[in-house]
């Protein structure tokens, strides 16, 4: 075991994170390295990286990057272990410990044993995906006094792929197959011509990311049925995306779709990959082509894309709404837990946070001091 504290420590370890990622063949593309460590080098305070590498031999076959987040002030400070990308910037949907499959249950007891020996929080949060079980009771040491807890769900709608696009036609829908016919009938009549551009070398996807910023932007502020919040309005998150985005495309894990018509981008996606799968992120649209359901029929050219490439599935993203349920009654579920520390302090703060939770007072990211002084 070895505990890493400082950004300089996750550079180090890039080449044996980048071959436990491929190795354990996990369908999240926000726990690649080239990601996590953007993340950490713009949302995490110095000193507080608490990120914990479990090896055999020389062989890097754990990787639980967590970091400390502190909140409230006097009595009411809580210091919860969180896992690097959780609970600061919109669009970092998973979080997860990274673990060879043949090693979870042992190595993840290692890791929490481990970070019990160095106390310096009320609880830990660990997200565990469906497919890897749950977190036991019998995961922390006895004699901690620790105790864990279900704390929510967190559900993706996911699209299985077939062999190939017919296939894939065949397997959506009537509604959804009518709508994608429909957009591309109603442009061809209206005289427009229309491409889907994949932009996948950095410097285009640079210039992609332009586009579909422009484009979400112009999503957020159409008022309507298809009203939008800009997830990118502060301009530090901004900043992360286009360095995360930026570095994911250096590793060929991200792309940009472009649909454009008449040469001019009416809509944009940001694609992430993972080991046999994508996970479709930032998109955006131009108004004036909303009611040619330029977005299905974007979407469909992706899911075409995936397949040629011999993907096997594609994530619509976190938050099962009916926009999406349309493609896919698929769902992956990553449930959170909590870790308590003994302490009867860090048992009362937990209690009191839930309780904030959920009466509303306090959100994902946001400081607890308020709802606890309360």
């Amino acid at each position: 075991m070895e505990l890493l504290s400082s950004p300089g420590d996750l550079e180090e370890l890039v080449p044996a994170w980048t071959e436990l990622y491929d190795a354990s063949e996990i369908q999240d593309p926000f726990a690649h390295p080239a990601w996590l460590r953007t993340w950490a080098e713009h949302f995490v305070a110095p000193g507080e990286l608490r990120a914990a590498t479990v090896w055999e031999g020389e062989r890097l076959v754990a990787f639980a990057p967590f970091y400390r987040d502190v909140s409230g002030i006097g009595p009411a400070r809580l210091t919860r272990l969180r896992l690097l990308g959780a609970g600061q910037d919109p669009l970092t949907e998973l979080a997860q410990i990274v673990i060879l499959p043949a090693v979870r249950r042992r190595a993840t007891r290692t890791i929490l044993e481990f970070l019990h020996g160095k106390p310096d929080w009320d609880w830990i949060e660990v997200f565990v995906p469906l497919e890897e079980g749950w977190l036991d009771p019998d995961s922390v040491p006895p004699a901690s006094g620790s105790f864990v807890a279900t704390m929510y769900s967190q559900a993706c709608v996911i699209v299985s792929l077939p062999g190939s696009p017919e296939d894939l036609r065949r397997q959506l829908k009537r509604n959804v197959t009518e709508s994608i016919r429909r957009a591309r009938n109603r442009l061809e009549r209206d005289g427009h011509q229309w491409a889907v551009t994949e932009l996948r070398e950095p410097g285009e996807v640079d210039r992609g990311l332009d586009e579909v910023l422009r484009l979400h932007r112009a999503r957020a502020a159409h008022i309507g049925r298809a009203t939008r919040y800009d997830r990118l309005a502060d301009p530090r998150d901004e900043a992360f995306v286009r360095e995360a985005v930026g570095r994911m495309a250096g590793e060929q894990r991200a792309s940009v779709h472009l649909l454009e018509i008449g040469g001019t981008a009416a809509g944009g996606l940001i694609v992430l990959r993972a080991p046999g799968s994508r996970f479709l992120s930032l998109s955006g649209y131009d108004p004036r082509w909303w009611d040619y359901g330029i977005l299905n029929l974007l979407t469909s050219e992706v899911l075409g894309a995936a397949i040629r490439d011999g993907d096997r599935s594609v994530n619509l993203s976190s938050g099962p709404e009916n926009s999406k349920l349309r493609w896919s009654e698929e769902i992956a579920v990553n449930t959170l837990f909590a870790v308590v520390a003994g302490r009867r302090r860090s048992r009362l703060a937990f209690e009191l946070f839930l309780h904030a939770r959920a009466a509303g007072t306090v959100r994902e990211g946001s400081r607890v001091a308020r709802a606890i002084q309360a």
